[in-house]
């Protein structure tokens, strides 16, 4: 099992307001998803002008951020038994590329 998730994503806060900006919904996801499935590795996909707002990745093990289509790509490659490496690390940090 992986994870991808983006960093800013529209929702519903339940305040009667709508749909708005979650700045920092990549790192919810993350949190959740490590307190509830322990070390489910996540990649945290957003682009170039959100990506300073990842450097909290290095804060979880088996975490890593970026901009680029094909780190996402790979990533997700790896799981599906495609990729030449099964186990690369290349995704595993602030700012992939």
């Amino acid at each position: 099992m992986r994870v991808v998730t983006d960093m800013v994503r529209k929702e519903d806060m339940n305040d009667g307001k709508g749909k708005v900006t979650h700045a920092h919904a990549g790192w919810t996801i993350t949190k959740y998803i490590r307190d509830r499935l322990g070390n489910v590795p996540v990649l945290v996909r957003t682009r170039p002008n959100f990506i300073e707002n990842t450097r909290w990745v290095s804060e979880f093990w088996l975490v890593g951020s970026t901009t680029k289509k094909h780190v996402s790509k790979e990533y997700i490659d790896q799981l599906a038994d495609k990729a030449e490496h099964k186990n690369g690390v290349h995704w595993l940090r602030y700012d992939a590329s």
